[in-house]
């Protein structure tokens, strides 16, 4: 009865400039072997397996409030274990690691459902595992993760532990996997941050990152992430504040012929970011969905 479970739901409607997101969390006592648990207030349900297939293909089903998905996930490419072989280390204290790997593109089709107007979905998924004893140390104040697929068949997952005075802590990681699966790991001095834009948030008070630049030089690559609506993503939450969403991928702006600023050529791509903060500072227990 001390295993604690939750939940999160999230569907990002570009065209319609909203956001639904939905957190739940259940007790162990719901789950039974074999069987993943169930969390109150979310019907959801993940079914794996197949002919001679341990995990995949998978189906996933979701559904809260006027938002639902019904998708079929099938592996396009092989597992790519994150840090020393599934062993990610998040900072100098023994044990203050994670295992993590990741399947970066899961063929995926069916429908997702906004506001009762159903829509035929296929194209790519990432599904990420990650499980440990992972916190922030002394001196670290956050982090920024992302995952993008690039339109050149590249595929990015980085994660930046920031430092409380603004810097990239040493053991921030990541990975590049190739068109062909095969990947390679990123440290710090491979991935270069910028932050470009912040956003606000009006619960905490607290202000994000929300557009950044990132430079890979020996990767031949220069990226703009950006999230896909304006606004509140993932709920502020105390002790770690968290936003994140649905992002673009484009080249940097550049000033062409007569000071006109316009996109260079370049790779693009789209992907997911996260941001959480460490903060000490009392929350409201609410949040106001926008």
């Amino acid at each position: 009865m001390n295993q604690a479970y939750m939940a999160h739901f999230a569907v990002t409607d570009a065209q319609g400039n909203r956001f639904h997101h939905f957190e739940r969390t259940g007790r162990g006592a719901s789950a039974s072997p074999g069987r993943p648990p169930a969390v109150p207030g979310v019907a959801g349900r993940l079914v794996r397996g197949g002919a001679g297939a341990a995990t995949l293909p998978i189906r996933l089903r979701a559904a809260d409030g006027g938002a639902s998905v019904d998708l079929v996930l099938d592996t396009t490419r092989p597992i790519v274990p994150q840090g020393d072989r599934g062993f990610s280390r998040k900072g100098a204290a023994p044990g203050n690691a994670s295992h993590y790997y990741s399947m970066t593109r899961l063929a995926t089709r069916g429908t997702v459902r906004v506001d009762g107007v159903s829509f035929p979905v296929e194209g790519n998924s990432w599904l990420d595992r990650e499980w440990g004893t992972s916190a922030l140390e002394k001196g670290q104040a956050g982090w920024d993760w992302f995952a993008l697929q690039l339109s050149d068949g590249r595929d990015l997952m980085f994660y930046r532990l920031r430092t409380e005075g603004g810097g990239t802590d040493p053991f921030s990681a990541g990975t590049l996997v190739l068109p062909d699966g095969s990947h390679r790991p990123l440290s710090p001095d491979n991935v270069r941050i910028e932050d470009l834009e912040s956003w606000r948030s009006p619960e905490s008070g607290v202000r994000y990152p929300s557009r950044w630049r990132l430079r890979l030089p020996h990767e031949g690559l220069e990226l703009e992430v950006f999230p896909r609506i304006r606004g509140p993503g993932i709920a502020d939450r105390r002790p770690v504040l968290g936003r994140g969403g649905r992002y673009s991928v484009e080249p940097p702006r550049r000033a062409g012929r007569g000071g006109r600023v316009r996109r260079a050529d370049g790779v693009r791509g789209n992907g997911r970011a996260l941001t959480g903060i460490q903060s000490s500072r009392p929350l409201r227990a609410e949040r106001r969905m926008r």
